[in-house]
């Protein structure tokens, strides 16, 4: 989340840089590219189609294809994305099962269960409605019936299920949310839905757990818990994927049904015929009781999809400034920036790593004197002159307390974390304070809004960078409109416990995102810090994301197989990641182990974070392609590479006519490897290979066609280096 690393060591990694070297409304084709006019961070128009012979409601952006199925309760049946790979994401529709304890029945809408629906437009989102009976497993209607509204936004859809008991049922099991996803999607990640009593570290947070399920070819273990968990995430890692995580009422999902939290289920197992992987979400599941309803039972969650541009991402070097204790960045350090590759820039100096009282409290404007103040536009301009866009930073949930607004609104507007009723500070490693942490879901986040459109007006910056992108429980009682305590206390708040009232605040998160990308414009800058919790929906409105600050091992020995690496790492590869080098190595790391780590970096599309001699070496070898969002990319996985060499791995940038071959080599020791080629399978098939150029710095070597035959091409490859090829064809 906050960046650790002290005035000291930011200075180093700067110092360290090699300086030598509208909006209109689309109709869906798959095979369409997308406009280059239409960046993918910014909201474009659904177009919506019902097919009235396959009853089939369909709803597309030029990144998404969403069906929903009318003879099956009005599910969503169909996920599919222009530049993913599956046809569709969904072995079976997302239905709803709810047991009759009773009766012993099974009621479900995916039983020949036909919905009504009705459909409008608003703006660029669209909200549907469907309403059908549920049936028995032989086709008999029952008496509960399901109303779900559908709210499409840009990147996600927002669900409210409503289901209504005319008479009361006894039941021991309701799935609410049950999904058969393509075996394609084996990583996968959860956020428990529990509280974090059990953690009083400044910066704990419900971080994502990491499994993998890959039914039918391995033996992993099948995942029950009796909570349903906040988020889910299922990956073809670096490709594709879809989430899946519950709004700001966590009570409907702890308290509505049964009382007490606990006697629900979270399920991921392996489905075999047809292979696949089985979730379920169930608000409730008592195999050894019951519970009778009746009435209306309301629960909100998100579909969460990841905007997917279909062309390689840009490397990304970027550069930290500060205050840096009045010695502020020269003009001639930016230029050495901009020579070395960096391209973006974000003002944090939210800490006092100087040891000199001034720094950019959390929530506090204007930070400095006007004369400091002035420098600062005096850095922005200079960054500008150079081409590099800035940002700067901006923490979501810290306020610190010697602002006038915290001594006005912070017990108000506090995040209560626990059933003492205690708010929660993070500090510094130099031990002053970040801030106290606040909720979206209260007055925090018109004022945060309101600050950051202060602080834009005010100086030239490109856009913001968001830390504490994430949505974190709060047990203030007040945020849910109540004012009467059974007890007060010296706040005057009362006492409060782990009830109902215990809240997230992720759909203020997701409207802060919405809010940011139009403050900024399509144009502007957004750069996301998404440490162990990425997320589609709010990556969606990113240009770029930060992560691996925290919570991994660190590196000293050597560097994970490709295929270890963790999924945070390039998520589903929408968008330019930063991985955060300070956060994945040991500071006794040698040299050589940091070389070999941004040697999987770019194998995998990603670059190391902030800028730093690794980076630059990888920026240089990416140097020829020129533009790389020209180009379409994949990872080591590729199938049109093969190697004779484990330890050696390739990635491919393709466009028509040419392709860049990336041959990494990933011993301690030179490696030589066969290479084979098979030009028909790279994303731009080449049928008529015409050269093959091994590219370095002292020029191009032509090389023989042998890559492209049988025997193959042997190239020798330094350790922890690489070789850049390119094919042109036609």
């Amino acid at each position: 989340m906050k960046q650790h690393a002290d005035s000291g060591e930011r200075r180093l990694l700067l110092n360290s840089i090699i300086l030598s070297a509208v909006l209109m409304p689309c109709t869906f084709n798959l095979n369409a590219q997308v406009p280059d006019t239409l960046a993918p961070w910014w909201p474009q128009k659904y177009t919506v189609t019902l097919d009235k012979e396959k009853n089939i409601l369909r709803l597309s952006t030029p990144y998404y294809l969403i069906e929903q199925n009318l003879s099956q309760g009005g599910n969503i049946s169909k996920v599919k994305y222009t530049n993913g790979k599956n046809e569709n994401l969904l072995i079976e529709p997302v239905g709803v099962k709810i047991n009759d304890a009773g009766l012993k029945e099974e009621y479900s809408d995916m039983v020949d269960s036909p919905a009504q629906i009705s459909y409008e437009n608003y703006g660029n989102s669209v909200r549907v409605i469907t309403s059908c009976n549920l049936r028995t497993r032989s086709g008999k209607s029952s008496a509960v019936s399901l109303k779900t509204i559908y709210e499409y936004r840009w990147g996600y859809i927002k669900i409210r299920k409503e289901l209504y008991f005319p008479d009361s049922i006894i039941t021991n099991k309701i799935s609410l949310v049950n999904l058969r996803l393509s075996p394609d999607l084996s990583d996968y990640g959860y956020r428990p839905g529990i509280t974090e009593q059990t953690n009083t570290l400044p910066f704990a947070f419900n971080v994502i757990k990491w499994r993998k399920q890959r039914s039918g070819t391995h033996f992993d273990l099948p995942l029950y818990t009796s909570s349903v968990p906040e988020y889910m995430v299922f990956l073809n890692q670096g490709v594709e994927g879809i989430e899946w995580f519950i709004s700001d009422n966590s009570w409907q999902w702890d308290y509505q049904l049964t009382g007490k939290p606990g006697n629900g289920l979270f399920s991921v197992t392996g489905s075999y015929k047809p292979q696949g992987i089985d979730v379920a979400i169930c608000p409730v599941n008592l195999p050894e009781g019951t519970v009778a309803l009746k009435g209306t039972y309301i629960f909100d969650y998100y579909i969460g999809l990841s905007v997917l541009a279909g062309k390689a991402n840009s490397d990304w070097l970027h550069a930290i400034v500060n205050r840096n204790g009045g010695k502020w960045v020269t003009g001639d350090q930016i230029k050495e920036w901009k020579q070395s590759g960096v391209s973006t820039m974000s003002y944090q100096d939210d800490g006092d790593t100087d040891h000199d009282g001034i720094f950019w409290r959390d929530g506090i404007y204007p930070p400095y004197s006007p004369e400091e103040m002035k420098k600062l536009d005096e850095v922005i301009d200079l960054c500008h002159r150079e081409g590099i866009k800035t940002a700067t930073y901006f923490s979501l949930k810290e306020f610190n307390p010697s602002a006038q607004g915290y001594k006005d609104f912070g017990v108000i507007w506090g995040r209560r974390y626990n059933d003492k009723n205690e708010l929660k500070s993070t500090y510094s490693g130099s031990g002053d304070i970040y801030g106290v942490e606040m909720c979206l879901k209260s007055g925090w986040k018109d004022y945060l809004e309101s600050y950051i459109d202060q602080t834009l007006s005010k100086h030239k910056f490109d856009g913001v960078y968001y830390d504490w992108n994430i949505p974190l429980y709060c047990n203030n009682s007040l945020h849910n409109g109540k004012k009467e305590m059974s007890k007060q206390d010296e706040t005057g708040l009362g006492v409060m416990n782990i009830t109902p009232d215990g809240h997230r605040d992720i759909d203020e998160l997701i409207e802060m995102m919405e809010w940011t990308r139009q403050r900024v414009g399509p144009d502007g800058l957004i750069i996301i810090h998404n440490t162990m919790a990425p997320m589609f929906v709010t990556e969606n409105f990113a240009n770029y994301v930060v992560s691996m600050e925290w919570g991994y091992g660190k590196l000293i020995k050597d560097v994970p197989p490709l295929i270890e690496l963790p999924p945070e790492w390039n998520f589903a590869g929408a968008r330019s990641r930063g991985v955060i080098g300070y956060g994945t190595m040991h500071p006794d790391a040698p040299a050589e182990l940091k070389k070999k780590l941004a040697l999987e970096a770019l194998l995998t599309g990603v670059t190391p974070w902030p800028v730093m001699p690794e980076g630059v070496w990888m920026h240089q070898v990416l140097l020829p392609m020129g533009d790389l969002n020209q180009y379409k990319f994949e990872d080591w996985r590729n199938k049109s590479l093969s190697l004779n060499d484990t330890l050696c791995a390739s990635a491919i940038y393709s466009k028509p006519d040419t392709a860049f071959l990336i041959i990494g080599n990933l011993r301690d020791k030179l490696s030589t490897v066969t290479v084979h080629l098979n030009a028909s399978a790279l994303p731009f098939p080449i049928a008529n290979v015409v050269s093959v150029r091994l590219l370095n710095n002292h020029g191009e070597l032509k090389l023989s066609k042998k890559m492209i035959s049988v025997k193959g091409e042997k190239i020798t490859i330094a350790p922890s280096g690489e070789v850049l090829i390119r094919i042109t064809g036609k």
